[in-house]
């Protein structure tokens, strides 16, 4: 839940080293709509059970992508931040949906949580 918060708030997302801010945040887009789709797959346990490892390289993709992308604003403190476009939000809502569903599956929540922690000690780094 807490890397969902971070997704929430964060606007500037972590492929191919983008040039630009909005690059980062294009590409941010795109990985968090492979996890819409990932969880809108889900039904049951099994199935997330078997999604679990897409979820956790696309979790750490992002958090990679993360990284790379305060990396770069760090290197370009002349660049102002990236507001968060409507499709960010609305992406980010979407995401945030799909998890509150497959929650209501008995353990989803830890095993999403356990396919979210190398994700979330690399950005704790």
């Amino acid at each position: 839940m807490r890397f969902l918060i971070f997704l929430l708030c964060i606007f500037i997302t972590p492929s191919c080293n983008p040039n630009s801010l909005e690059e980062y945040q294009e590409e941010g887009n795109e990985i968090v709509e492979k996890l819409i789709g990932e969880f809108q797959s889900i039904q049951n346990r099994q199935q997330l059970v078997e999604a679990s490892p897409r979820l956790t390289h696309l979790f750490d993709e992002l958090a990679d992508l993360m990284m790379e992308a305060d990396r770069f604003r760090k290197l370009h403190p002349e660049l102002d931040p990236v507001d968060p476009t409507p499709n960010s939000l609305l992406l980010s809502r979407s995401l945030r949906e799909e998890m509150e569903r497959v929650y209501q599956i008995e353990g989803a929540r830890e095993l999403v949580e356990r396919c979210q922690e190398k994700a979330l000690f690399q950005l704790g780094k």
